[in-house]
């Protein structure tokens, strides 16, 4: 049976469900074939090793994330900090509905083991992050949203250590809206 571009972007949906759910040493190829749909020839066939799963999964979701981010910042008429609590709003139900934390955060020392190229990639995906909340940071600086003495880079990388943490969190907060009541507080002190 010859496998459709649709049945594999889906498998990749659902790897990176499964790998938030288990990380890379949890999870089996019955795992996988289960989830996804696809038998195991046509997963081998496809991606090769369950690292290069594992690759293809962490290449969709840090590529979305990132250009998530870009089109809310691009197309809205939002204020920086909505756009910015629209980001960590989203990314908070969606690691609670996966019941597990984010992707790269949770498996990036495993990774880093599996494949070291992938532990680098991941990098390049924070620093490319960074990047696009400073220039979202820079933008509330100019506007006068963002006060003078923050420095978009120290707002980016405050940004991007809270977005981690809730990773832990998700993990430990009785639910959604105590989260979402964090991070109101986190942006509240960011742009008073």
């Amino acid at each position: 049976m010859t496998q459709t571009a649709e049945q594999y972007d889906a498998a990749i949906e659902a790897g990176i469900t499964l790998f938030m759910r288990k990380g890379f040493s949890n999870l089996s190829i019955e795992d996988i074939v289960n989830a996804t749909g696809l038998n195991r020839y046509a997963i081998y066939s496809a991606f090769g090793t369950k690292a290069d799963f594992l690759r293809a999964c962490i290449r969709r979701y840090c590529a979305t994330d990132i250009e998530s981010l870009e089109r809310l910042i691009a197309g809205s008429a939002l204020t920086p900090k909505e756009i910015a609590r629209a980001n960590l709003y989203h990314s908070v139900e969606k690691m609670f509905e996966l019941g597990a934390g984010c992707l790269v955060c949770e498996n990036m020392k495993e990774m880093e083991k599996i494949a070291p190229e992938l532990g680098d990639y991941c990098r390049q995906y924070f620093n490319k992050k960074e990047e696009v909340l400073r220039i979202l940071f820079s933008r509330a600086r100019d506007e006068r949203a963002l006060p003078a003495e923050i420095d978009p880079d120290e707002a980016a990388a405050a940004f991007m250590i809270f977005k981690f943490g809730l990773s832990n969190e998700v993990k430990r907060a009785p639910d959604v809206t105590t989260l979402k009541r964090k991070i109101d507080g986190f942006l509240a002190a960011m742009f008073p």
